[in-house]
C-alpha cells in the first residue's frame, strides 16, 4: 500500500456550507438574538460564528467566492463585542407630564425620563392656531385678514369674536347669487341704555335672568325694521338683512361688494359686551369673474400717451411724462359685457388723499368715460377702488391714477378684475370672486 503524502494528510476538508448568492455586500445590519440561558450553548455559538469567517467552510468554489464571503464575515465581526447582556426596557407617556417620554428597565418599578415632546408639540400647535385663524375656522379679537374668493358651488365659513361697538368685515367679497347664514351664536351685550339697562342675545332676545327671554322690537332709528332690536345683521351697500331667521340671499344689482356684521343698532360707539358666532359665505352665484395680476406681467395694458410705466415684480405706476400720473388701456379685441371692475394698489407719500383720483372707464370714439363715481388714492397696501352695477359694455378699459397736485406719491396697480352676474368668462376660467 502506497504511502500517504503528508501534504495530502494535512489538506482541510472542505465544509457543506451553500455559498450566498449574489453580490458580496459591503454594509452590514444588525439583529438581536435570543439564546438558550446556558454558557455552553453561548460557547457553542461563538465556535459556528467562527466558522462562517472561513473560506473553507463553504462548498467548492473556483471563482474564489468562497474567500470574499468569509471575508465579508470577519469585516462584520471585527471590534465588536459580540456577547453581552442585552438591555430590555418599556416605554409610557409620563402620566404626570403627558409631553414626557419614559422609559423603565426594571419592569416599571422604576421610570427614567428619555425626552421631551414640548418643543415640537408648542410650535405644531401655535402653527395650527395659526392655520385656523387665517382660514377663519378660529375666532380671534380683531379682523381676519382678506381671504381670496370662495369658488362657485362652494362655501366658506367663519368664527368670529367681536364687541358690541364693532362692526366685523367678511374677508371675502360677495356678489348677487351669495347667500349668508350665522349659526352657533353665544355671549351678550347692551346698548348703553343705562338707563333701562337691558342686556341682548345675539339673536335680539332679552338677556335676563341667565337665559334669552322675549324678544325686543326695533328702534325706530335700527337699520333693520324687519327683525329685533340689537340681533346681529348682515350689511351690504345700504341693504341690511337677517342671517339668523333663515339664509340671507345678497340682493340684485350687488358686485364684488364687503359684507358687514353687526349689531342692529343705530349707534355702535356706546355698545357694550360680546358676542361670538359662526357665519358661512356660499357662492351660488350664476356670472363670471376674471384677475389679472399686473406684478407678473403688463397685463395687456399699455401706457396711453406716455403716462405711466410697468415695474417688473411691483405692477404699473407713474411715470415717463408725469410722475405722479399713471395712464393705462386694455383692448380686449371684442365687446364684453360687465357689471363691475375693479383696480387693487399699493400706495404712500403726501400726495394721497385729497386732490388724487382713481379711476375705471372706457374709451368711447376717443373719448373718456368713466364708468361711476372717482375714488381718491388711500395710503397702505393691498386696497382697491370698485366700481360696480355697471351694466356695461366695451372693447377695452382704462384705469387711469393721479397723485395730488405738486405732491410727491408713489403707487403700483397690481391687480385688475372684471365681473358680470350672468354669463360665460369670456377670458378663460374663474380665478376670482364676483
Amino acid at each position: 500500500m502506497k504511502p500517504q503524502k503528508a501534504d495530502q494528510a494535512e489538506r482541510p476538508v472542505r465544509g457543506l456550507l451553500a455559498l450566498p448568492s449574489g453580490e458580496v455586500p459591503v454594509g452590514t445590519r444588525c439583529v438581536q438574538l435570543n439564546i438558550p440561558d446556558g454558557d455552553d450553548y453561548e460557547l457553542l455559538l461563538m465556535g459556528v460564528l467562527d466558522v462562517l469567517q472561513h473560506w473553507n467552510s463553504y462548498q467548492r468554489d473556483p471563482s474564489h467566492k468562497a474567500a470574499e464571503v468569509a471575508t465579508a464575515w470577519r469585516n462584520a465581526f471585527f471590534g465588536q463585542t459580540l456577547f453581552e447582556v442585552c438591555m430590555s426596557f418599556d416605554l409610557r407617556i409620563d402620566p404626570e407630564d403627558s409631553c414626557m417620554l419614559q422609559k423603565t428597565t426594571d419592569g416599571g418599578a422604576t421610570w427614567q425620563d428619555v425626552g421631551s415632546f414640548r418643543p415640537c408639540a408648542d410650535a405644531a400647535a401655535q402653527d395650527a392656531i395659526q392655520d385656523a385663524i387665517d382660514d377663519g375656522t378660529l375666532g380671534q379679537r380683531g379682523q381676519q385678514g382678506p381671504g381670496g374668493y370662495v369658488p362657485k358651488q362652494e362655501c366658506r365659513t367663519y368664527h368670529v369674536e367681536m364687541e358690541g361697538n364693532e362692526r366685523w368685515l367678511c374677508p371675502v367679497p360677495v356678489s348677487t347669487g351669495y347667500s349668508v347664514k350665522i349659526t352657533n351664536y353665544t355671549g351678550g351685550w347692551s346698548d348703553g341704555d343705562l338707563v333701562e339697562g337691558l342686556w341682548f342675545c345675539p339673536d335680539g332676545r332679552k338677556y335676563f335672568l341667565g337665559a334669552c327671554g322675549g324678544e325686543q322690537p326695533p328702534e325706530e332709528s335700527d337699520p333693520l325694521q324687519s327683525g329685533h332690536h340689537m340681533q346681529l345683521v348682515a350689511r351690504v351697500g345700504d341693504d341690511f338683512g337677517d342671517p339668523i331667521a333663515d339664509w340671507w340671499e345678497i340682493p340684485d344689482g350687488k358686485t364684488l361688494q364687503p359684507l358687514y356684521v353687526q349689531a342692529n343698532d343705530s349707534v355702535l360707539t356706546d355698545n357694550l359686551g360680546s358676542v361670538q358666532f359662526d357665519i358661512e359665505i356660499c357662492n351660488y352665484s350664476q356670472g363670471w369673474c376674471y384677475q389679472w395680476n399686473l406684478r407678473d406681467d403688463n397685463g395687456g395694458f399699455y401706457s396711453q400717451d406716455g403716462y405711466g410705466v410697468w415695474v417688473d415684480g411691483e405692477g404699473w405706476g407713474p411715470g415717463g411724462l408725469n410722475e405722479r400720473t399713471c395712464d393705462i388701456q386694455k383692448d380686449f379685441g371684442a365687446v364684453i359685457a360687465f357689471d363691475a371692475a375693479r383696480i387693487y394698489y399699493d400706495a404712500s407719500g403726501p400726495g394721497c388723499g385729497a386732490g388724487s383720483a382713481i379711476i375705471i372707464g372706457k374709451m368711447v370714439d376717443e373719448e373718456f368715460q368713466p364708468f361711476g363715481e372717482v375714488g381718491q388714492l388711500v395710503e397702505g397696501t393691498n386696497n382697491y377702488w370698485t366700481n360696480s352695477g355697471l351694466a356695461t359694455s366695451s372693447d377695452n378699459v382704462v384705469v387711469y391714477c393721479n397723485g395730488a397736485s405738486g405732491q410727491s406719491v408713489w403707487f403700483r396697480l397690481h391687480d385688475f378684475i372684471l365681473a358680470d352676474v350672468q354669463g360665460e368668462n369670456p377670458f378663460g376660467d374663474d380665478n376670482c370672486s364676483y
